[in-house]
C-alpha cells in the first residue's frame, strides 16, 4: 500500500526529484556471472525496475543522478559516466562478479558511451532495452535486442500516466491565480479542467486537427467546457458571470496543457530544455564517407529515424531517413564512433558532405 500512494504522488509530484539512496540492490540469488544492470536513484525509476525484475537472478547498481529518470537525467547532465564510475567503485561489485560488464539502459546513450567507461574504469557496457518490461526478455534471449525493446512506445497506459504527470506540474505552478481571482470553487474547476485537456490531448494528439499544441488545446477547450458545465452546476446554478468565469478559467487551463505539452512526450523535445535551460536544437544529418554502417546509431535511436542505404555492393550506410520524428536527445551523435553523425546547425568541417540535405 505504501509503495502505491509513493508510485502515485512521485507521478503526480513528476517535475519534483525523489532521490533513493545510491547503493547496490540484490534481486533473487545472483551468482558471480550473474547481469549487473544501471539505473539512476530515481525513487520511482527503482521501484519500477525492482517490481519488473523480481523473478530474476541479478546485480542493480543505483547510480547518483540527482532522483531524476534515466532519460531527463542523461539529456539534462545528471546521469553520468562519473556518476556510474562512483557506484562501481563504492559498491562493492568488483567483489561479487567475475565479469567486467554493465547493462546500461538505452535512454541513457545520449551520455554514456562504452568506449569511456572501459577507458576510465575497466568496465564496458552494453545497452539493453528501452522499457524495463523487456529487460527479462532480453535476458532470456542471451542479452540480444530486438528492434521492439529498441523503441519508444506511447500506450493508452502511458499517455494517460504522462497527462496525470503534466497535471500536476500545471496545477501546483498555476493553481494560485484562479484560487485568488475566484476562490476555492474556481480552484477546484481549474483542477477538474487541467485534467480534462492534459488527458485529451495526450489520448487523443494525433486525431485532434492543428500542426501546434497550443491551437490543438482550443478543441480540448471546445470538448472540456460541456464536460465541466455539469460539474460547476452541481456545486452552484450557473450564472452568466459564473459560466464566464468557468470558460476562463478551461481556456487557461487547455491553453497551459498545451503548452506543456511537448515536455511530457516522448516524441517532441522539452520545450521547457530550449526556454529555460537554453539547449540549443539538433539538426542531425550523416557523412557518407566516414560511415561504416556499424548500425549503432539505428539501435540507440529510441524513435527509429535512420535508415540503411547499400551505396555499392559490398558497402552500406545509414541515412537520416525520417527527420521530422527526431527527439533531439543526441544520442546517435554521442555514440558514432567515427563521427559520420553530425548536428547540420553547428559549424560544418570543411569537405564533408552529408547524405542527404
Amino acid at each position: 500500500m505504501r509503495s502505491v500512494l509513493l508510485d502515485v504522488l512521485q507521478l503526480f509530484f513528476r517535475m519534483v526529484p525523489h532521490p533513493t539512496r545510491p547503493r547496490l540492490i540484490v534481486i533473487g540469488k545472483p551468482g558471480r556471472g550473474s547481469p549487473v544492470l544501471v539505473t539512476t536513484n530515481s525513487s520511482l525509476t527503482v521501484r519500477r525496475l525492482e517490481g519488473a525484475l523480481r523473478s530474476e537472478s541479478l546485480y542493480l547498481l543505483v547510480a547518483p543522478a540527482g532522483g531524476i529518470n534515466v532519460w531527463c537525467g542523461s539529456v539534462g547532465g545528471h546521469f553520468t559516466i562519473e556518476g556510474i564510475i562512483s557506484i562501481i567503485k563504492t559498491s562493492g561489485i568488483q567483489q561479487l562478479v567475475d565479469h567486467r560488464r554493465l547493462i546500461l539502459p538505452q535512454l541513457c546513450a545520449p551520455a554514456i558511451t562504452s568506449k569511456e567507461l572501459i577507458k576510465r574504469v575497466g568496465w564496458s557496457a552494453q545497452f539493453g532495452p528501452v522499457r524495463a518490461a523487456d529487460i527479462p526478455a532480453y535476458l532470456r534471449n542471451g542479452r540480444k535486442l530486438t528492434p521492439a525493446m529498441t523503441e519508444i512506445q506511447y500506450s493508452i497506459n502511458d499517455r494517460v500516466e504522462m497527462s496525470i504527470a503534466m497535471s500536476g506540474s500545471i496545477i501546483v505552478r498555476f493553481s494560485i491565480f484562479p484560487l485568488f481571482l475566484w476562490g476555492i470553487g474556481a480552484l477546484l474547476q481549474f483542477v477538474a479542467a487541467v485534467f480534462c485537456s492534459s488527458i485529451l490531448l495526450h489520448v487523443l494528439n494525433e486525431r485532434i486537427p492543428g500542426s501546434a499544441n497550443t491551437r490543438k488545446s482550443f478543441y480540448t477547450c471546445a470538448v472540456s467546457l460541456p464536460l465541466l458545465a455539469p460539474l460547476a452546476w452541481s456545486v452552484n446554478p450557473l450564472s452568466l458571470s459564473h459560466l464566464l468565469s468557468l470558460a476562463t478559467i478551461t481556456l487557461g487551463a487547455s491553453y497551459l496543457a498545451g503548452s506543456a505539452y511537448s515536455g511530457y512526450t516522448p516524441f517532441k523535445q522539452c520545450s521547457y530544455s530550449k526556454q529555460v535551460f537554453g539547449y540549443k536544437p539538433l539538426k542531425i544529418d550523416i557523412v557518407a564517407d566516414d560511415c561504416t554502417g556499424c548500425t549503432l546509431c539505428e539501435w540507440v535511436c529510441p524513435v527509429n529515424c535512420f535508415d540503411p542505404v547499400v551505396l555499392q555492393p559490398t558497402r552500406k550506410v545509414f541515412v537520416m531517413a525520417r527527420a521530422a520524428d527526431c527527439v533531439e536527445c543526441a544520442a546517435c551523435l554521442v555514440q558514432c564512433p567515427t563521427n559520420a553523425v553530425v548536428d547540420l546547425f553547428a559549424d560544418a568541417a570543411p569537405g564533408r558532405t552529408a547524405c542527404c540535405s
